[in-house]
C-alpha cells in the first residue's frame, strides 16, 4: 500500500462526516417540508389528497433518517478498523498523529501542541513517519 493509499484509506471518516452532514441537511428539510404540508392543510376538509402529501413527507423524512443512520453505522465501523490499524503502529508519537488528525480531525497546531514539537516537523516529518508505520 503505497503512502497515498494509506492516507485516503485514514480520510475515509472524514469523507463519511461530510456525507452525513449532508444527509442530515436532507433529513431537516424533509421535516421543514412536512411541517409546511401539514401546517398548509390543517383545517382544510378530508378528501383533498392532504393524507398522500403528508404520508410521502413521513415516507421522505423515514428515508433520509435511516441514510443518517446507514451512514453513521458505516463511520463506526470504518473508525474502529482504522483505530484497530493505529493500534499495531510502533512508535506512541505516531499513534498519537494518526488518532489526533485521522479519528479527531484535530489541526496540525494542535496535534503539534499535543506532541510537544513544532507544527512543522509534525506536518512533515511525524506525519510521513505515521503514515509508513500505518499498515
Amino acid at each position: 500500500m503505497t503512502t497515498a493509499d494509506k492516507k485516503q484509506c485514514l480520510l475515509q471518516l472524514r469523507t463519511l462526516e461530510e456525507q452525513i452532514k449532508k444527509a442530515d441537511e436532507e433529513r431537516i428539510e424533509a421535516i421543514a417540508a412536512l411541517n409546511s404540508t401539514a401546517i398548509n392543510y390543517s383545517g382544510l376538509p378530508s378528501g383533498n389528497g392532504k393524507h398522500n402529501k403528508i404520508e410521502l413527507g413521513i415516507e421522505r423524512v423515514q428515508a433520509a433518517q435511516e441514510e443518517v443512520n446507514r451512514l453513521i453505522d458505516q463511520k463506526e465501523a470504518i473508525k474502529k478498523e482504522l483505530l484497530e490499524r493505529i493500534k499495531q503502529c510502533p512508535t506512541r508519537e505516531c499513534r498519537i498523529l494518526l488518532r489526533c488528525k485521522y479519528i479527531k480531525f484535530m489541526t496540525w497546531a494542535a496535534i503539534a501542541k499535543k506532541l510537544g514539537v513544532s507544527k512543522e516537523h509534525t506536518r512533515k516529518y511525524l506525519h510521513l513517519k505515521a503514515l509508513k508505520e500505518f499498515k
